[in-house]
């Protein structure tokens, strides 16, 4: 029961480590980045070796938060633990970014995370004002809840009177991604992406709480797991979105989403079954990973 408290303290040993994680973050960031502008090719691994790197690196992560969370409680569900997932989850970008063929990101990805974990933040304290009392985050190790809903939103963005000026800068990296690439755009839009599924997220809590099981809507376990997800969604190889979601690409928004970014004008939404405004404005923008292969043995 100790582990389910409420808190709006953090331990000090946990804010120090969250200070010393996101230095190294940064640090490393600029560091490779000097490296990959003089790499004339990405490391040459198997695919079974970066997967198992992958692997470990997000088991060691969410491991390692998990017990600090537990061994030195309490922690702010409401603003510091979000914090501690993105930093946290932040080196499986920079591991993503060694094995990619690119060469580098600029360092204010940096700033893009910082404004998407900020909408997480801003989502916890909307709706503790909606539903007119404080809702934690549990934290414990066993909890386990659903992903948040989607929006179209981001369909809106790449309409041609808006592309240009908005969210062409995040599509600056097409056919060779990488992770941090998820942070990489107009400030706005480093806004206005993560803003769409936070909409998402206080519906998910809202119908929850319609059943009084509100605080059930999120763990310590859950953000960490997401917070690697969302980076996974643009890393440099496509079997990387399968690493956390074994799940058909139509339904796996990781994969799904990977297509947008080979082909800008496709899987405007995060599954297919988000695609309804395709068949309210008779349209077809589906496509399908296999698309894009067979086109390239065709050349």
């Amino acid at each position: 029961m100790d582990s389910i408290l409420l808190s709006s303290n953090t331990h000090p040993i946990q804010l120090t480590g969250i200070a010393i994680m996101a230095t190294i973050d940064i640090v490393v960031l600029f560091l490779l980045n000097k490296l990959k502008k003089t790499q004339s090719s990405a490391p040459q691994l198997s695919w079974e070796h970066r997967r198992n790197r992958f692997w470990t690196l997000i088991a060691s992560s969410v491991a390692i938060s998990i017990v600090l969370d537990n061994m030195f409680f309490p922690v702010d569900t409401k603003i510091m633990l979000h914090i501690k997932a993105y930093v946290m989850a932040f080196p499986l970008g920079l591991l993503d970014l060694y094995y990619s063929e690119t060469k580098g990101v600029p360092m204010k990805v940096v700033v893009g995370a910082a404004l998407w974990c900020s909408c997480e933040i801003l989502r916890n304290f909307a709706v503790d004002c909606f539903l007119g009392r404080n809702i934690e985050t549990i934290v414990m190790l066993k909890e386990f809840t659903p992903l948040t809903f989607v929006a179209e939103v981001i369909r809106a963005t790449h309409h041609s009177s808006v592309y240009k000026h908005h969210h062409k800068s995040h599509h600056e990296y097409t056919n060779k991604l990488t992770a941090l690439v998820i942070y990489h755009g107009n400030l706005l839009d480093d806004f206005l992406m993560p803003f769409t599924t936070t909409i998402g997220g206080f519906i998910y809590i809202w119908l929850l709480s319609q059943f009084g099981l509100e605080s059930e809507s999120f763990s310590n376990l859950t953000s960490y797991l997401l917070s690697f997800n969302i980076l996974l969604s643009h890393a440099h190889d496509l079997r990387c979105a399968r690493l956390l979601a074994p799940l058909p690409d139509a339904v796996n928004f990781v994969a799904y989403h990977y297509v947008h970014h080979i082909s800008p004008s496709h899987n405007y939404g995060l599954t297919e079954p988000n695609q309804f405004w395709d068949y309210i404005l008779g349209v077809k923008t589906i496509a399908k990973i296999g698309d894009f292969e067979q086109e390239k043995k065709q050349l």
